[in-house]
């Protein structure tokens, strides 16, 4: 019907004179000139706040139809027509836009841009290799708190840890505070991981561990019962309980760079068999082995 607007219709009738009146198959029973002045199109608004805090809420609500669907940032989708965002991170700012539809099935669209109130920036220098400083940046606001691992803690814009270790990894919060809100941002920080621990996982009472890495020019091994070596293959002889636990490997690689590794080594108990007395026999030989 679209289509039949821009022709000029004066009296209802095209070119070729078919006359679309009195047909209750179409909208408004085929009175064109309805239909082109707008008559029975929904008119779509949008209320609510276009500029709001990072991390408050997001409210929209659109009117003039009978359906409605909106689509948004970060892959949103809705088809109520007054949606809620609590808590909306950065990647949730952006244009929204809402199709409305009414009873006659005549769509129209409409959208807005939701931005922040204030601007504001995070990020680090991560993942690093460890001992390298850590480095974590914050800008926009007019002070900050840093959270993270280990009980961390700064009020500076953009801290520095100048030697960095494994026990620093994780997610470290900022506080940002401008003139119109308190924005929290999370910031993961990883550390570069290379090499690979080649280790037997379950070792038998008494046996052999064998520690090696796939890569590296030096090694620092740590494990349970006071455990340490600087050989790239160590080796721990007749396994016993106070071997059993966690093991490190600190690796050096060419360029300086180093990463800590982590496994766990869990014991294999022998298994001793009650001895059996069996008439007419001299002697019993009593085997043990790991189940």
């Amino acid at each position: 019907m679209q289509r039949f607007c821009p022709t000029a219709f004066s009296t209802n009738v095209n070119t070729n004179g078919h006359n679309f009146m009195d047909n209750p198959q179409l909208v408004h029973g085929g009175d064109f000139k309805r239909w082109c002045a707008g008559e029975g199109r929904p008119v779509v608004s949008i209320t609510g706040d276009s500029v709001v805090c990072e991390g408050s809420t997001i409210r929209l609500t659109a009117s003039g139809g009978d359906f409605f669907r909106w689509i948004g940032p970060a892959d949103f989708t809705s088809e109520n027509a007054t949606f809620i965002i609590e808590n909306p991170v950065i990647q949730q700012f952006g244009t929204y836009t809402v199709t409305a539809t009414n009873v006659n099935k005549c769509k129209t669209s409409r959208n807005v841009r939701v931005r922040p109130v204030n601007e504001v920036s995070t990020g680090t220098n991560a993942p690093i290799c460890e001992g390298v400083a850590l480095q974590l940046f914050a800008s926009g606001g007019k002070s900050y708190k840093w959270f993270g691992p280990d009980g961390y803690y700064s009020e500076e814009a953009n801290p520095v840890r100048p030697v960095s270790s494994q026990a620093m990894a994780g997610n470290y919060r900022v506080e940002i505070t401008t003139e119109a809100c308190v924005i929290t941002r999370i910031i993961e920080v990883r550390f570069v991981s290379f090499g690979q621990v080649i280790a037997d996982s379950l070792v038998c009472e008494g046996g052999r561990l064998s520690l090696d890495v796939t890569e590296g020019q030096s090694f620092v091994w740590k494990g349970p019962g006071g455990f340490e070596s600087l050989l790239k293959n160590p080796m721990v002889e007749n396994f016993a309980p106070a071997n059993a636990g966690r093991y490190s490997v600190t690796i050096r690689a060419g360029d300086n760079c180093m990463t800590t590794l982590f496994f766990n080594v869990e014991l294999k108990k022998k298994y001793i068999p009650a001895s059996i007395a069996f008439p007419g026999c001299a002697a019993v030989q009593i085997l043990c082995y790991c189940l």
